[in-house]
């Protein structure tokens, strides 16, 4: 094509034109691709950020809306269109830095909700140390079953590296809730000590009466120190894993080291009997002197079953509501994501996890409990007042006072003191009743420590005639009625709601009637008519609306039930904030471990530091000839089965092969997102993967026994 211009006459003329192609024409069926055939349009933007917030990863996003237009060609992308899109909503959201994302965030959700807390801690360069915060269900929760609490951290859920520590409890149904969450910039008694007292300003100053934790010293020192009343228990699944992690070598060969190490923790209940048992121990297994175990001793009020008597669980003795909430967390957050889209993540599944009691509450009306024996008016009313889960705990409760006799009676005063013998456990029980004051406590103290009567006590009621559960006795926590009073009513959640929705949120809301609508009207040809010729107006009623509002928008007016982003806002609402402070991350690959101080070292420098210590050197050619023979061995590699496939992690079992025995590598292969039960080790030398033979083969991990397939 040639064209020429006429200065006189000021036009453009066609002199030349060539109608070949100077390139190959593409395909019909790749003409979807063409870069001036793409455009995702508004609808679509708004159903590629549903499904980003509903947790689907890109390709199934993609998947899915393939499938809605008849196939990938129909859509009018491609996933690199989707990808870009993603990051340019990403960096848009960012424009105001973290910082100003993030506060604007907490501004919107305490527009929305009232009772919404956070609070931050600045260090000396007035950059974000700590983040705290709790909607309001949270502190109602708290309000309502803050009794017992579990606070442990975990990692792998931000790009920022931090540790994200949640405060967990359960409710009536036994289902986890969250009483608050933390975003950490370390793990020192420091930051510990912000988020205690930051949780305690949150929850109106109410204190809880035990909470449950790990082994963490900095965690347990700034407990101590913020709440000193409190109750202070130990993790039981954090002390066997450790007492793995370091006498492991007790426990091979049909070793009973375990079994009776967790007997000294869960059955006995007098403290004397406890005190020769553990001397029992000490003697039979020669570890007399071992550092761990007095350690462990010196804390025995805090997980041994014969100290726990005096303290109110509700039948929690680890951190197992921490554990599985951090198992979903890992699931559902990642390591690359920046602090604003954890956040929104992290709503969404304390969103499902609330759902969960919306289930438990359903099955609760919907299904009858199981009472065994339905004449019983102590049953019938158990079934009617507590929720099915602790209906479940007491009827096995009346269970043991069916077994349980009346051994001796003493009057005592006004008091009568009853010894009860049980057919189906050791031991005898003492349970005291107060007439005067219709009063009953049992040596077993099951009601002061988990909330319901204990057979023991039960066994004295049936003698004394009783045949309803006392009043003082229901303990409204566990009752179907543990909500009442409590202003959690939709209702009232939801007033203001469609003020601050956002484009998203109102597409949300209309696409389910869009489709109901459509649905209906596609039945027959008459509704099918009458729903296109309405929705030709409806466009047209609309369009005019969409003209006005950005008509307002151009002359600089803000549109009713339109918010706009205000700058001026966000720059006082940062203040003298000068960021979020960064810290390293994992090694690059994801490993988390954290490397040694000669690990750290130059190569040159490292391998001069590890031959003075002894150990091999893979440099054949340097290797110094006066160094012991098995040194100048080559490795060897075993693969090692019967991992627990829920504990399946090298920062886990690496401790545990290295205490022992030297080793060059570990690796756990992965198919579909999980281990797959196995492991391969290398050790530095043959001489090492022999004795590895030999002191692990009939070793306890986790509860299981490792094997060395032949």
């Amino acid at each position: 094509m040639k064209i020429i211009y006429d200065r006189k006459k000021c036009k453009y003329y066609l002199s030349d034109f060539n109608g070949e192609h100077n390139h190959d024409l593409h395909a019909p069926i790749c003409v979807h691709l063409l870069r001036s055939q793409r455009n995702i349009t508004e609808s679509q933007a708004v159903e590629v950020d549903l499904a980003y917030d509903a947790g689907l990863t890109q390709k199934k996003a993609f998947d899915l809306f393939g499938v809605k237009s008849g196939g990938r060609e129909h859509i009018g992308f491609i996933p690199l269109d989707q990808k870009n899109y993603l990051r340019t909503k990403r960096e848009r959201g960012l424009q105001f830095g973290e910082v100003g994302s993030l506060l604007m965030s907490f501004k919107n959700q305490a527009s929305q909700d009232p009772s919404f807390f956070n609070a931050f801690q600045l260090d000396s360069e007035e950059k974000i140390n700590n983040i705290f915060w709790a909607d309001g269900r949270m502190r109602i929760d708290y309000e309502l079953f803050g009794d017992i609490v579990t606070f442990d951290t975990t990692f792998a859920t931000n790009k920022d590296h931090r540790p994200l520590g949640v405060f967990i409890g359960f409710n009536h149904y036994r289902e986890q809730v969250i009483f608050g969450a933390s975003l950490l910039y370390d793990e020192t008694q420091a930051s510990f000590d912000w988020v205690f007292n930051t949780f305690l300003e949150a929850q109106k100053f109410k204190k809880p009466t035990t909470i449950f934790t790990d082994q963490d010293i900095a965690m347990g020192n700034a407990i101590h120190v913020v709440m000193p009343d409190v109750r202070h228990s130990l993790c039981t699944f954090h002390i066997m894993q450790n007492a793995i992690k370091h006498l492991g070598n007790l426990m091979k060969d049909d070793s009973c080291f375990l079994s009776d190490f967790k007997a000294l923790m869960f059955e006995f209940e007098d403290v004397t009997k406890f005190e020769k048992e553990w001397e029992a121990l000490l003697k039979n297994y020669k570890v007399r002197g071992n550092s761990w175990l007095e350690r462990t001793y010196a804390l025995k009020e805090k997980w041994a079953r014969c100290y726990m008597k005096t303290t109110v669980t509700l039948g929690v003795r680890s951190t197992q509501l921490s554990e599985s909430m951090n198992a979903k967390l890992k699931k559902s957050l990642k390591s690359k994501l920046d602090i604003p889209t954890f956040f929104k993540l992290f709503a969404m599944v304390v969103s499902e996890k609330r759902y969960r009691e919306v289930e438990a509450e359903y099955n609760a009306k919907e299904k009858m409990p199981r009472v065994k024996v339905s004449c019983l008016p102590l049953l019938k009313q158990a079934g009617k007042i507590y929720t099915p889960k602790i209906f479940e705990l007491f009827q096995k409760q009346w269970e043991k006072s069916l077994l349980a006799l009346v051994g001796n009676k003493q009057d005592k005063g006004r008091l009568e003191e009853y010894l009860i013998v049980s057919c189906d456990e050791e031991g005898e029980y003492v349970v005291t009743h107060d007439e005067e004051n219709a009063t009953l406590s049992c040596s077993c103290r099951k009601f002061e420590t988990v909330g319901i009567l204990c057979g023991h006590a039960l066994k004295v009621l049936d003698v004394l005639g009783v045949q309803y559960i006392p009043e003082t006795y229901i303990l409204k926590r566990w009752t179907r009625g543990a909500r009442d009073g409590c202003a959690l009513e939709n209702d009232g959640l939801d007033i203001h709601r469609s003020e601050g929705l956002d484009l998203s949120d109102r597409y949300g809301e209309l696409w389910p009637d869009a489709v109901r609508l459509a649905h209906k009207a596609s039945e027959f040809k008459d509704g099918y008519l009458l729903y296109k010729s309405r929705m030709k107006e409806l466009d047209k009623e609309i369009e005019e609306l969409r003209k006005k509002h950005f008509e307002c928008m151009d002359h600089g007016c803000e549109p009713i039930g339109n918010k706009g982003v205000d700058k001026n806002a966000i720059e006082s609402l940062v203040g003298n904030v000068k960021g979020i402070k960064k810290r390293d991350g994992p090694q690059k690959g994801g490993s988390k471990r954290h490397k040694s101080w000669v690990e750290k070292q130059p190569r040159k420098r490292k391998q001069m530091m590890t031959n003075s210590l002894g150990c091999p050197n893979n440099d054949k050619e340097n290797q110094d000839p006066s160094l012991p023979h098995e040194c100048l061995e080559p490795s060897e590699a075993f693969t090692w089965s019967n991992f627990d496939h829920d504990n399946v992690e090298k920062d886990m079992y690496r401790p545990s092969f290295t205490e022992m025995l030297s080793i060059k590598s570990l690796r756990l292969p992965m198919r579909f997102g999980n281990h797959r039960g196995f492991g391969f080790v290398e050790y530095v030398t043959k001489q090492e993967a022999q004795n590895a033979l030999e002191a692990l083969s009939s070793t306890h991990f986790y509860g299981r026994h490792l094997v060395k397939p032949a």
